[in-house]
């Protein structure tokens, strides 16, 4: 049966009277409670401490001599229960945050959760030997910039600055960020912030030099909140002072099961299906991410529809990327006119 975090609260004020007090009586205890504003009736207090003797195998008896309860262990423990799936779900979680793992909460988080199992009796089930890999990911890319991951992390939770040198073209700037968020788009990552009280965004692959200062900041809430929500709505990086527009994008039948399941955007609306084709409606900043990710992948299997200045973009880019083959395309052609002509002397 689930405990309430309020009866959790009462066993471990329960547990803390009673290991420092060694002997309390039910009036102390219920006043205890009481003054940290965990009241209850004398009929709760008594089901309690049956659940705290056999839901946590606590030992807590009446000494009739001394007219109180007691520890029968003082070296007893309060022991949160969690059971094989919990566990395995919270070390699963753990993993998955690795490339946090140098970031003080995620070092908390683990520290507590490594006390927690210390002093439970729950051994997680392991796989055959020889089945130890069950799942496999795609290694995590080690892009640049990856260290100053976890002091950005530790400078927002905190509400820190942060003072960086940041190379642009060649460019050395510094630069003195209120950081708010961390963004990932394509294996790179974005930290973005206040700066003089705009909106600023440093890619953290171009950043040389980093530093949380011992200059705290007060989160403005509005800022905040207008912030997080263009994160929201952008697939992009840069353009939190643009507008978002709606896209139109029409996706080859072939994709639309991916498109559907995973989703191009939160914004993602259908706008109808059938045999050939799947059309769709996404609301963003239209920019190179937004292609990137919406439009590269995909090849010929998509066509951006609508507004014309999106398709201009997407046009653009291909056209730009097709310029790059431009030598290949005339060597090509000149090994073809050798060819030709060995073959016409022959």
């Amino acid at each position: 049966m689930p405990v309430s975090k309020n009866a959790y609260k009462r066993y471990l004020i329960i547990h803390d009277i009673l290991k420092n007090k060694k002997t309390a009586s039910k009036g102390e205890i219920l006043n205890r409670l009481e003054d940290s504003g965990y009241g209850i009736s004398t009929s709760m207090f008594e089901k309690d401490l049956e659940t705290m003797r056999t839901t946590f195998n606590i030992s807590i008896i009446y000494d009739r001599t001394k007219k109180g309860y007691r520890l029968t262990d003082p070296n007893a423990s309060f022991d949160i229960p969690m059971n094989d799936e919990v566990v395995k779900t919270i070390y699963g979680a753990l993993n998955q945050l690795a490339l946090f793992q140098n970031t003080t909460a995620f070092k908390n988080a683990k520290h507590s959760l490594q006390t927690i199992m210390s002093r439970l009796d729950i051994t997680l089930k392991r796989p055959e030997s020889g089945m130890e890999d069950i799942i496999f990911y795609e290694p995590q890319t080690q892009f640049s910039g990856i260290e100053w991951i976890a002091p950005v992390y530790d400078s927002i939770v905190d509400q820190k600055r942060i003072a960086f040198t940041f190379l642009s073209f060649n460019n050395h700037s510094d630069h003195i960020l209120e950081p708010y968020a961390l963004k990932e788009i394509s294996n790179r990552w974005y930290v973005i912030g206040s700066e003089d009280g705009k909106v600023a965004v440093y890619g953290l692959d171009r950043v040389i030099k980093l530093q949380i200062t011992d200059q705290y900041y007060t989160p403005d809430k509005p800022f905040s909140e207008k912030l997080h929500s263009k994160i929201k709505l952008s697939i992009g990086h840069l353009d939190f002072t643009k507008r978002t527009h709606d896209v139109h994008l029409s996706y080859d039948s072939s994709v639309a099961h991916e498109i559907l399941s995973t989703k191009i955007h939160e914004s993602q609306r259908t706008l109808s299906m059938d045999d050939r084709n799947l059309n769709i409606s996404v609301k963003v900043s239209v920019n190179e991410d937004f292609v990137r990710k919406a439009v590269l992948p995909y090849g010929d299997k998509v066509v951006v529809v609508g507004p014309p200045f999106a398709t201009d973009l997407v046009l653009k880019i291909l056209q730009d990327t097709l310029h790059k083959y431009d030598h290949y395309v005339e060597e090509r052609d000149k090994r073809g006119k050798t060819t030709k002509t060995d073959k016409a002397s022959s």
